[in-house]
């Protein structure tokens, strides 16, 4: 954040795991929100904005904006709309990216929506168009941070997954349906190509 801001900022610690940035310029503290999604060691850095009548244990972090990839809808059916309502199963669309055709990365949407880091990584859906049969879309995470491979999960790996040691306990482990694929190739990533 430091190489956004015009003036230094400071923080605080105000509880288990809860900060609280000073920006001495306003302009600054829009531009660090706006900026969002942010990360810290390889892990959500989720920001709200302060509101002196809210405790600090009352505030929600769990969402935090991403970038998803649809990947598998058909070449016909690529448009904003159907952007926005596959976005809308996260909760709710910022904005939908249709990229350029014939770009060698495939056909795909990018939809700016808002990741609940509570709950496990969505792996796609099936979508129903009226001249085609079902269709199976792969979600695909840009800047993926850290993700367990058990639950789904952002925030920890598969070996410290308390569901996972709970499941091997009662000799109950499930297989693994999350993997690599989940993160977005660079390539596939506005702005950061190889």
């Amino acid at each position: 954040m430091c190489g956004e801001t015009q003036k230094k900022f400071r923080a605080l610690v105000i509880g288990d795991g809860i900060f609280q940035f000073i920006f001495p310029i306003e302009m600054d503290a829009t531009r660090v929100l706006r900026g969002k999604p942010w990360f810290f060691d390889n892990h959500y850095l989720n920001l709200e904005r302060w509101k002196s009548e809210i405790h600090p244990k009352h505030y929600c972090f769990n969402l935090t904006p991403v970038w998803v990839q649809a990947w598998g809808i058909p070449f016909q059916h690529l448009s904003k709309d159907v952007g926005v309502k596959l976005g809308l199963k996260f909760g709710g669309v910022d904005e939908v990216i249709i990229p350029n055709a014939g770009s060698r990365d495939g056909c795909f949407l990018r939809i700016r929506t808002y990741l609940d880091v509570s709950q496990p990584l969505k792996r796609g859906c099936m979508i129903r168009f009226s001249t085609a049969p079902p269709t199976w879309v792969e979600f695909r995470y840009e800047k993926l941070p850290v993700f367990c491979r058990y639950c789904g999960k952002v925030g920890h790996e598969l070996l410290s997954c308390d569901k996972r040691f709970l499941d091997l306990e009662d000799d109950s482990p499930g297989p693994v349906q999350y993997g690599d694929w989940l993160r977005a190739s660079p390539a596939t990533q506005q702005g950061r190509r190889q």
